[in-house]
């Protein structure tokens, strides 16, 4: 079953979509999951027979539970399908592309055994930044999965290059942290389809000072980064070193949550280096997803899935539990995401939280002309300390009162003269450290109207920042 291609999801219902989701669901329940062992224990626990499942509805109706990444990581190896070398080629063969096809390629194609080992085994072990947990968690990514990534980040690259920069020759700069994470490898796929990739990296691989002078030389068009990294360390340097770029420069963020007021911050600090038209998008993607990612069209577009097929994505409203499953959850129109895996093997999650909580998901075109889902208002919930605790709410309890700790730090960033806050909450407290002179008054004022009180430090940015690449804007203790 072939992947639309962002042109075809133009065209394409997203019912046809829909349709297909349902299938690949379907052959996964039917011949992986038996094979995964932690699956396999699920169903006979739960006494399901996998054969049942034909859409993700009936993952509820049959009493299926969510599983949490805690759970996930105290046996993460059970998560990945062991099929003998014949089970492989059957399932491939049902699968994927079609008895009667396979067959034929087994006859005379040789590097049809490649194709299954490609598409069940392990080729890539991508790790999540361990925000949450502390320690980072591990993802089996396979030949297939890895080269179908490099595919679609290529394509999203063409993309947005034609909306935003046709007619210019094009140059990307990965400001990324080299690791073995996602980002940095995706990135690296995208900026293929540049005129010219510079192949760079942040985080240690190569000092600032040398970045922008890279930049400065190269003149790159296109900068990959996370946004706490580029407003704080590449683009303050870039202005002190009174470097230049090109006036029409698209900026694309990842792995953490841009703000509005962050937006607008970036489009500042750019202008100052001739940069007279910053594009300022955003990229969502979540290691559990794999090569699965989701870009903006636009400053205001939500997430557009240009990869249905590989993951079937729902939300979730859930009281939380403290057992090892979540046992109790409504479908519902916003809420926690939860994922299905639908494409292939490697590391299989099925009913899993990603715990980030999306506001809504819709099918309703977009201007750009994509039918495909699209997901709005998104906050990375990693971020706010809350993934252990899923209360179903993305906010905390202050002395009675409920307070959307996320909303509240935009509110603060859009303050005038606030460089950089960090909300800090403990024991029922809130403390916000705020970056910018003169800025404490103009917050106090700003929370009269509230009915909880929260400390307000004025501090320096280094004093904050610490020495992670992923800046840490809220910390719930």
């Amino acid at each position: 079953m072939k992947d639309p291609t962002i042109a075809e999801l133009k065209t394409t219902c997203w019912d046809s979509i829909k349709r297909m989701q349902d299938k690949k669901f379907s052959l996964t329940a039917k011949h992986l999951l038996p094979i995964t062992p932690f699956y396999s224990k699920l169903f006979a626990t739960y006494g399901v027979d996998a054969h049942k499942l034909k859409t993700v509805d009936d993952w509820k109706t049959e009493g299926l539970p969510l599983i949490k990444k805690a759970t996930y990581m105290k046996q993460w190896k059970d998560f990945v399908p062991k099929p003998s070398p014949k089970e492989a080629r059957e399932i491939y063969s049902d699968l994927v592309i079609g008895k009667t096809e396979f067959y034929a390629k087994a006859l005379f194609d040789n590097k049809i055994a490649r194709e299954v080992k490609e598409y069940f085994y392990p080729k890539m072990i991508a790790f999540s930044a361990g925000t949450t947990t502390g320690q980072p968690t591990p993802f089996m990514i396979t030949g297939t999965q890895k080269q179908k990534m490099n595919e679609l980040m290529k394509e999203i690259t063409g993309y947005l290059i034609k909306l935003y920069l046709n007619n210019v020759d094009t140059k990307g700069m990965n400001l990324f942290p080299y690791a073995p994470h996602i980002a940095w490898h995706a990135v690296h796929a995208a900026l293929e389809n540049a005129d010219l990739n510079l192949c760079t990296a942040a985080g240690g691989a190569i000092k600032t000072e040398r970045l922008v002078q890279i930049a400065s030389d190269a003149q790159p068009n296109i900068l990959c980064g996370m946004v706490g990294y580029l407003k704080h360390r590449f683009l303050p340097m870039a202005i002190s070193a009174k470097i230049q770029l090109p006036k029409r420069t698209m900026f694309v963020n990842g792995a953490t949550k841009i703000y509005e007021p962050e937006r607008q911050k970036i489009r500042e600090l750019a202008a100052k280096i001739g940069v007279a038209e910053a594009i300022v998008l955003d990229m969502y993607g979540a290691s559990e997803m794999k090569h699965d990612l989701l870009p903006e069209c636009n400053e205001h577009s939500g997430y557009h899935h240009v990869m249905p097929l590989a993951n079937i994505i729902r939300t979730v409203q859930t009281k939380g539990t403290t057992n090892e499953y979540i046992d109790e959850y409504n479908f519902s129109n916003g809420g926690f995401g939860a994922i299905w895996n639908i494409d292939g093997g490697g590391t299989i999650l099925e009913g899993y939280l990603i715990g980030d909580y999306f506001d809504e998901i819709t099918t309703e075109p977009c201007s750009c002309g994509l039918k495909t889902e699209t997901i709005r208002g998104i906050t990375r919930v990693e971020n706010l300390g809350l993934q252990l605790k899923l209360t179903g709410m993305v906010e905390e309890k202050i002395k009675g009162t409920r307070v959307n700790i996320s909303e509240l730090r935009a509110k603060v960033l859009a303050v005038k003269d606030v460089d950089e806050c960090q909300i800090l909450v403990k024991k029922g407290k809130i403390t916000i450290k705020v970056v910018g002179k003169g800025t404490k008054s103009k917050i106090s004022e700003l929370l009269k109207k509230e009915e909880y009180t929260a400390e307000i430090k004025e501090t320096k940015i280094d004093e904050i920042l610490g020495e992670k690449m992923k800046f840490e804007g809220i910390k719930i203790e």
